[in-house]
């Protein structure tokens, strides 16, 4: 739900290449992490990824964004093989207009992050409650924490602007079409000013709501629909395959 529809040049190339760098670091780390026996995993990765592009390719009708899964996928898979799953789904993405190149990595950390929190939270929460409760507990604060990440990312890297337009797109079928409404903000931007926070947020409308309210309550509603998705995903596999859940072997 966090990944950054953002096209190449937006994002300065100082933040572009400092997200690849802590990217590949990270992967370096989870690899020399893996244990023996992880290639049973494998074919569950593939499966994983698979479900977080298409979670990412299909919209959500009434909401500006569209499910993400990356808990879901960190709660299978655990966190190192979670986050190269994330990376590998980030390059796929990329080449089909879902973010630029030069943002891989950005967008790897912060989609990363909801499969390595998804996956600690969710065998935190074995220990005290059900699969089911856990994985939503842990698929909420994972999507809070990312998502502020993403805000606060947009924000110091891009601007307000750029912020609010993430928001000002609707979705139709596989494709991505930004509906110019000729208000201040678009105005705006075709002159070529930098227009402020609230004339920037001002473009961004949910239900009969606009500008910042908006914006909470699009997120929270995507973070809530995300997070009963997951958790009903889990209950499921609870019950037929608990093998397939992180730390559950081990319990």
């Amino acid at each position: 739900m966090s990944h950054l529809h953002i096209p190449d040049g937006v994002i300065g190339a100082g933040w572009c290449l400092a997200g690849f760098v802590v990217t590949f670091i990270l992967m370096f780390f989870f690899f020399s992490r893996l244990k023996k026996g992880f290639g049973r995993k494998i074919p569950l990765t593939g499966v994983a990824g698979a479900i977080m592009l298409l979670a990412m390719s299909v919209p959500l009708g009434l909401l500006p964004l569209h499910l993400g899964l990356a808990a879901l996928c960190g709660i299978l898979l655990g966190p190192a093989l979670g986050f190269l799953a994330v990376f590998v789904v980030n390059v796929v993405l990329a080449f089909v207009g879902h973010g630029g190149i030069t943002v891989v990595g950005i967008n790897t950390l912060i989609v990363g992050a909801e499969a390595l929190l998804g996956a600690c939270f969710f065998r935190a929460a074995q220990r005290k409650m059900k699969a089911a409760k856990g994985a939503a507990l842990a698929t909420a604060l994972a999507l809070l924490i990312s998502t502020t990440l993403m805000l606060a990312t947009v924000g110091a890297a891009a601007g307000v602007q750029e912020l609010a337009s993430l928001f000002q797109h609707k979705h139709y079928l596989h494709e991505e079409e930004l509906e110019e409404d000729r208000s201040e903000f678009f105005q705006a931007h075709e002159e070529g000013r930098a227009p402020g926070p609230e004339t920037a947020m001002a473009g961004v409308h949910f239900l009969r709501y606009t500008g910042l309210s908006a914006l909470l309550l699009a997120l929270l509603a995507g973070i809530a629909l995300e997070t009963a998705a997951t958790a009903l995903i889990v209950h499921y596999l609870a019950k037929v395959r608990p093998d397939y859940l992180f730390g559950q072997e081990s319990s």
